[in-house]
């Protein structure tokens, strides 16, 4: 019998995270069957020793290789036959219900394709989720004015549902029918912008995408990637150009290049800066 959730964890590296979100679940899931799948991309630091020990319900897969987000999720995808397949990040930790609160959402709201819960940082306050698509004038804003890039349609309220563009990869729940109508992520992305050119082409088949706050989950902020945060800036930048030429053509990536080059000289200069002031200090 196929679960109503099939729960697709991609992890790498990230053994005590991974735990604390596992032990999670069966509360996020009440009232709703679940199978959990967890592929490891070569991990080194006993993730699949402490799977294989102490969750051995989990469906893992070892990979020889580190596949990126989307290729895996998208083997996971493949693998079983659910109503709802849900992306969840290892360093999240859904809180108690959650996870029915997304399912009963979309059985609710045939017009909606997928939808994301509300998302809290480690201290519990707001980590904002849900929005615009993005623009090339964001990464101009993100250089002049010297912040995070700005989040267009940002709302101030967090507390109701919203329809929105897209929602975060941290935790997405999607239907099944919608996968077999639009595929999976685009598997050029190796990590950053899959999730939202992904909501793109859901939108664009005509499925609406929801943010629901009654849904709530901890989202340890870029507590997967930290690992390698030089690298994985690198792979922000490329995968921002990659989404703007799949959504928008070459002309419209070629206007977005100025801008992404410097973001990622700045990202250069500030991880220098970081090295050396370690460097100085030992």
């Amino acid at each position: 019998m196929n679960p109503d959730i099939s729960i697709l964890i991609v992890s790498y590296n990230t053994c005590a995270m991974l735990r604390e979100c596992l032990e999670a679940i069966p509360a996020a899931t009440k009232e709703a069957s679940c199978a959990i799948f967890v592929w490891d991309n070569a991990s080194s630091d006993g993730s699949v020793e402490m799977i294989l020990c102490d969750f051995p319900k989990v469906r893992l897969v070892e990979s020889r290789s580190n596949l990126g987000f989307a290729r895996a999720n998208n083997r996971l995808m493949e693998m079983s036959d659910p109503s709802y397949y849900l992306l969840l990040n290892p360093d999240t930790i859904p809180r108690p219900g959650s996870i029915s609160e997304l399912k009963r959402f979309l059985e609710s709201h045939a017009d909606a394709g997928t939808c994301g819960p509300m998302l809290l940082h480690t201290d519990g306050s707001l980590q904002t989720n849900g929005g615009d698509f993005p623009a090339i004038w964001d990464d101009y804003y993100g250089l002049i004015s010297g912040r995070n890039l700005r989040k267009r349609g940002k709302r101030d309220d967090y507390n109701s549902i919203c329809e929105v563009d897209q929602v975060s990869g941290a935790c997405l729940m999607v239907k099944n029918e919608v996968v077999r109508k639009v595929g999976g992520m685009n598997e050029i992305f190796f990590l950053f912008s899959e999730e939202v050119e992904w909501c793109h082409r859901i939108k664009k088949a005509g499925y609406k995408i929801f943010y629901v706050p009654e849904a709530k989950v901890v989202h340890h902020w870029m507590g997967s990637v930290r690992q390698d945060s030089r690298r994985m800036a690198r792979q922000y930048f490329k995968s921002r150009f990659l989404y703007y030429r799949l959504t928008g053509g070459w002309a419209y990536a070629a206007l977005a290049l100025p801008a992404l080059t410097l973001g990622l000289i700045k990202s250069e200069l500030l991880h220098i800066g970081s090295s050396v002031k370690r460097a100085l200090r030992s």
